[in-house]
């Protein structure tokens, strides 16, 4: 059941209102949380707030992003309408809107002028895969945006990055969160020790403690010394990538339009 305009602005209001939370590598979390709720207080805020600095262009705060995911939204359609959003000016509530009456990803994109395979390396080739519905298609496309800002943002092309979740087998997300703890250092080896720590089942708050990483907003790692410079795609909003399938960086979209509509995702 989609949940209503009014519901949601109340969502909104009760989120922006309520005490600041702590949405750096170095958020508190709840002593009294499991192994597992511990990992998601991490990993949520980590990843959102790395979606908003992805693409300044559209204002967004963590805790805007947070109330869109709270009303359904998964990690992966957050991003893909970043990215439509940034790269045809339109208000980002607004595509979450089209995309919250039924329009598949890359219809709403296409009727905003904006082809499938610039949508991001990753994120198109999911969007252009019709036989995939459902939960199964919210995990791939979490995946291939997970990627595609790893590309973009964390200077890790899609080849290195396929190397290393061999190597350690771990997730596109995991990847992600863990060259975003250890990003600002720009040392390779600890995004190694991150992964393989990740790999024997540690949790984030650990492996942040055994990097021993400050806490900061992290920033674009050098991998060149095992990696060559990154020249993969990524979500085009954020201006850091470059897809391989044509496009460009995104024309800025306003900033901060469209903030007051926050609507769930169908079915939640």
């Amino acid at each position: 059941m989609r949940l209503c305009k009014l519901a949601s602005l109340v969502l909104l209001a009760v989120v922006l209102a309520a005490p600041a939370r702590v949405y750096a590598t170095g958020a508190t979390l709840d002593p009294s949380a499991t192994s597992a709720q511990a990992d998601e207080q991490l990993e949520h805020p980590i990843l959102l707030q790395r979606v908003a600095e992805a693409f300044p262009d559209l204002g967004l705060t963590v805790e805007e992003l947070t109330a869109f995911f709270d009303s359904g939204w998964g990690i992966g359609e957050l991003v893909i309408a970043a990215v439509i959003a940034s790269q045809t000016a339109t208000p980002y509530a607004d595509v979450l809107a089209v995309a919250a009456d039924g329009t598949g990803w890359g219809e709403l994109a296409m009727s905003l002028g904006l082809q499938e395979r610039n949508l991001g390396q990753a994120i198109s080739a999911v969007v252009s895969r019709r036989s995939l519905h459902g939960k199964a298609r919210d995990e791939e496309l979490a995946e291939a945006a997970c990627s595609d800002l790893a590309a973009a943002t964390c200077g890790l092309p899609t080849a290195v990055q396929a190397r290393l979740r061999e190597q350690f087998k771990v997730t596109h997300r995991e990847m992600l969160v863990a060259a975003i703890l250890v990003g600002a250092s720009g040392d390779s080896d600890a995004l190694r020790l991150a992964l393989r720590l990740r790999s024997e089942q540690r949790s984030w708050n650990e492996i942040r403690a055994q990097t021993g990483k400050p806490d900061h907003p992290a920033g674009k790692p050098d991998h060149e010394s095992d990696t060559g410079k990154a020249g993969d795609a990524g979500p085009k909003g954020s201006g850091r990538g470059q897809s391989d399938t044509g496009g460009g960086s995104g024309e800025p979209g306003p900033s901060g339009e469209g903030k007051d509509k926050v609507k769930g995702k169908p079915g939640k």
